[in-house]
């Protein structure tokens, strides 16, 4: 699926956020950048009569993109930490340390995300 395969509203919003599909595919999970969601911009590819009727405008993609907790972009916990620390073979403060810098970023893009499409 392209961008041109996403609705109007859903392209703009992208837009909006500096996302291009394969970005905002990748946000959701997929990797490989292939847009698997519906054409509303929400990653559960039966949106469009199941979340909101044909026509009607989709929360899903909004609320994804200013702080869904279950976005891959969402925050780590931080006591995933010590898990990652395990995994990677890094010392248990570097792993916080990590993990505080990677929740900055999420926090930083969630508000400026906020910000451009005037969510509150």
């Amino acid at each position: 699926m392209s961008l041109a395969d996403i609705t109007p509203d859903a392209r703009q919003v992208l837009r909006a956020v500096g996302l291009t599909l394969p970005e905002w595919a990748r946000e959701q999970g997929w990797l490989d950048g292939v847009w698997r969601g519906d054409h509303c911009g929400c990653s559960d590819d039966r949106c469009i009569g199941y979340h909101h009727d044909v026509g009607e405008e989709c929360g899903c993609l909004l609320a994804l993109l200013c702080g869904s907790s279950t976005a891959p972009l969402s925050p780590i916990p931080p006591d995933e930490a010590d898990r990652w620390g395990e995994v990677f073979g890094i010392p248990g403060a570097e792993a916080i340390r990590i993990v505080d810098r990677i929740n900055g970023r999420w926090d930083t893009e969630r508000a400026r995300r906020r910000e451009i499409l005037g969510w509150r």
